[in-house]
């Protein structure tokens, strides 16, 4: 379809909806990592010392450091006061993060 064949109104609305769902996807991306989070940190405890990252590389699709963060990020996210928590938890995933290593600083991360 040519670019033309789409009214001002049209085009309006194809914008606000994506709009909405990249910000739906954003604070979703942030609620799946930390139920990634908190089953890593499960599976982390009932995992022999020293086979934790041989477990995860042969049976997790994410690499050692997303799992660091999707523990971190369980992890800290609940020990933040819950005005900040849900700040936090509204970021996208990459902001979150950072939030958690500066959280006097969340207000900064939007």
């Amino acid at each position: 379809m040519s670019e033309l064949a789409h009214t001002l109104s049209d085009l309006a609305q194809k914008i606000n909806h994506h709009h909405i769902e990249a910000e739906r996807a954003a604070k979703s991306a942030v609620e799946h990592a930390i139920q990634a989070g908190n089953y890593l940190l499960i599976a982390k405890a009932q995992v022999k010392h020293g086979e934790w990252l041989p477990w995860l590389e042969a049976n997790c699709e994410v690499s050692e450091r997303t799992a660091q963060a999707y523990m971190r990020i369980a992890r800290e996210l609940p020990k933040l006061e819950e005005e900040k928590a849900q700040c936090v938890a509204d970021l996208p995933l990459r902001k979150a993060l950072a939030a958690l290593a500066d959280p006097g600083d969340v207000e900064d991360t939007e």
